[in-house]
């Protein structure tokens, strides 16, 4: 599921479709940036590895991290 979110985003990107919602000259640089709620397991992060280089040569950035969201139970 995570691969094809990521395609989805490229598709976005390299289409030109990004520039319908977003003027170029708002950004320097395009991140795709993923948020987390659990631990990435070590076959996704290796995933997340081999992405970001094919993402960096295709020009673009992938960042991820893990964020908790808090429960307002506890």
């Amino acid at each position: 599921m995570l691969q094809n979110k990521i395609n989805d985003y490229l598709r976005f990107i390299e289409s030109g479709e990004i520039n319908e919602h977003f003027s170029p000259k708002d950004y320097d640089k395009i991140i795709i940036r993923i948020i987390a709620k659990y631990s990435f397991g070590f076959d996704c992060i290796e995933f997340l590895n081999n992405a970001k280089q094919v993402i960096n040569d295709a020009g673009f950035e992938l960042e991820w991290e893990v964020s908790p969201i808090e429960d307002d139970n506890d």
